[in-house]
């Protein structure tokens, strides 16, 4: 029997990403799913996810994370890690107070 002929590959790019020590059980369960949603509001703007059409994407959620699986080309997980890293660092710069660039010298 030739198996070949049923078989219907798929060439996927991944991109992955999770949110480091979601599980410590200190943090509470509000403050978890404020950070989910903030990632995937994140993941959400980025326009290396948004140019992707639905039907060229696989989404697989992972609880404190995702895995997205590209079928239009390997740069676009690139794309999204490099957009997410800018939108995530401009997110905890708005989080940390002002210092004075004096204190930041010392």
């Amino acid at each position: 029997m030739d198996f070949t002929a049923a078989l219907k590959l798929i060439h996927a790019n991944f991109f992955f990403v999770d949110i480091v020590g979601l599980s410590d059980i200190s943090m509470s369960t509000k403050t978890q799913i404020k950070k989910i949603e903030t990632l995937n509001k994140c993941i959400s703007e980025c326009h290396a996810f948004t140019s992707v059409p639905k039907e060229s994407l696989i989404m697989l959620p992972t609880g404190d994370g995702c895995c997205l699986g590209f079928l239009q080309g390997p740069e676009l997980p690139l794309l999204l890690a490099i957009e997410l890293h800018h939108k995530l660092d401009e997110y905890n710069k708005a989080k940390i107070p002002y210092l004075p660039e004096d204190v930041l010298r010392k």
